[in-house]
């Protein structure tokens, strides 16, 4: 095996602005090969290419500073390398930068992740793990996608913030985990999008809030909330004409435990809940909604022991089951 290791404070800088080519290759060729980076600035420009590993050879990065693709690529292109990162430090994408993992990714501790500007992106074939306290910001145009996206693991918080028109998250068929082992934060704002093709679980086992505001689009599957019971609580505030949380058709909404934990959504100022053609709507014992001048759509509806409380807005349902529970108006 080959390796590389830059002393120190040492920066290291891939590419140029507009001119040019740059390209590094660890363990592309062979496998094995290995990069440590200093402690200073770690940057891919326009014209600059990281790779690490490919098909069946694997290579190893090891950054020990912050790290900025400005227009450049840093990828990984094969499942069976590996790439480590020291705690506390900033990853920045901009300019239509490109980072892409061919495996799954879990965040540095203390580790903030600054996606922004149209074709600027952060792609995962496996799962994301945003966790060990932190951050994810996606703003002014730029997308993050991946198999699936947990947020708050392995007892340790984890924030997802997006914003702004254009702004994209995206998960495929597998089920995201929100607030399942560790703490979860999630923001959606100004017309950002989060599109999820499979179930999405908030409060599994920790506290999880989720906001989606001023014109803001949440799509999911399943949606459960605090459906395991024990201590967690799952809040879902939905604020704003123009902010929507839409279940696709035949997927079902759980609001709620039958005797622990709590689950609330808030819908107000316009904001709108649909359930798809051929869901369902079950708002157990610990579980509320609440609606003032918003939006709810809420196919077949089963509240058992849970609440809806309605102060204004418009509350619409195909069928009704009320057992042990309420609707107030």
């Amino acid at each position: 095996n080959s390796g590389i290791l830059l002393a120190g404070a040492a920066t290291l800088t891939v590419g140029h602005a507009g001119e040019g080519a740059a390209a590094i290759n660890v363990g592309t060729a062979n496998d094995g090969g290995t990069l440590t980076t200093g402690s200073g600035l770690f940057k891919i420009n326009k014209t600059g290419t990281v790779t690490i590993g490919n098909g069946a050879n694997g290579g190893t990065l090891e950054v020990l500073g912050n790290i900025t693709v400005d227009g450049g690529v840093l990828q990984e292109m094969s499942d069976m390398s590996s790439f480590a990162w020291a705690t506390g430090k900033t990853l920045t994408i901009q300019n239509g930068g490109r980072v892409h993992f061919a495996s799954s990714y879990t965040t540095a501790a203390n580790s903030v992740h600054a996606l922004s500007g149209a074709n600027s992106t952060f792609d995962i074939v496996g799962a994301i793990n945003i966790r060990n306290t932190a951050q994810v910001n996606v703003s002014s145009g730029a997308s993050l996608a991946a198999g699936q996206i947990i947020v708050g693991a392995g007892g340790a918080s984890g924030t997802l913030s997006v914003d702004g028109a254009g702004s994209a998250v995206t998960a495929l068929s597998d089920a995201s985990l929100w607030g399942s082992g560790g703490v979860a934060n999630v923001a959606l704002s100004n017309q950002a999008t989060a599109t999820l093709g499979g179930s999405l679980h908030l409060a599994d086992s920790a506290a999880t809030l989720v906001n989606v505001l001023s014109g803001a689009d949440l799509t999911v599957g399943d949606l459960s909330m605090a459906a395991i019971g024990g201590t967690a609580a799952a809040t879902l505030n939905i604020l704003g004409v123009g902010a929507t949380v839409t279940l696709s058709p035949s997927s079902d909404l759980v609001v709620g435990h039958a005797t622990s934990g709590t689950a609330t959504i808030n819908l107000l100022d316009g904001g709108a809940l649909t359930v798809g053609t051929g869901g369902t709507t079950n708002v157990l014992g610990t579980g509320t909604i609440y609606l003032d001048a918003g939006t709810a759509d809420l196919r077949a509806l089963s509240v058992v022991g849970g609440a809806i409380n309605v102060n204004g807005g418009k509350l619409s349902f195909t069928t009704l089951s009320v057992s042990g529970g309420a609707i107030n108006f």
